[in-house]
């Protein structure tokens, strides 16, 4: 679908997220936030450690956005019906693009409480429950590897 807003429209594809985003102006990372996520989270109050600064090795910032409910919203206490979703966006000037959406916080999962992020390409979620999912760059998205496992 297409979507117009005040300032950008907004392309989606079958995820919550947009797809693509195309502002009026270059993008800040407020804005972004703003126009991909109509109740976005902030990470510090979730207790989600998203670094300050990732980049792509074009040089394109990666910028993210939670959204959704926080299932560890109560203290002790996990609401199976609430999840966090993580959007990661590749930003150039007025454009942005989604290159990854993945729960952020889940009760099966945990709440991500680690983030590796390498110049080859390599995206590695730690959870805390001990999991970890990791992603390599397949030239536009982020696509999850099981390297290791058989």
């Amino acid at each position: 679908g297409l979507e117009a807003r005040e300032t950008a429209w907004l392309g989606y594809a079958a995820l919550r997220y947009p797809k693509w985003i195309l502002g009026d102006a270059d993008l800040t990372p407020q804005g972004l936030i703003a126009l991909a996520a109509d109740a976005p989270v902030d990470p510090k109050a979730a207790r989600i450690p998203v670094p300050a600064s990732m980049a792509l090795h074009d040089g394109r910032p990666l910028w993210a956005v939670l959204s959704g409910r926080d299932p560890y919203s109560v203290e002790g206490e996990c609401n199976a019906d609430d999840e966090l979703r993580l959007g990661l966006f590749a930003v150039r000037g007025k454009q942005a693009d989604r290159v990854l959406e993945w729960p952020a916080a889940t009760c099966a999962l945990g709440r991500a409480v680690s983030f590796s992020f390498n110049e080859d390409g390599a995206l590695t979620l730690g959870y805390s429950n001990g999991s970890t999912t990791t992603f390599a760059w397949s030239g536009d998205h982020f696509e999850r590897t099981e390297l290791g496992q058989r």
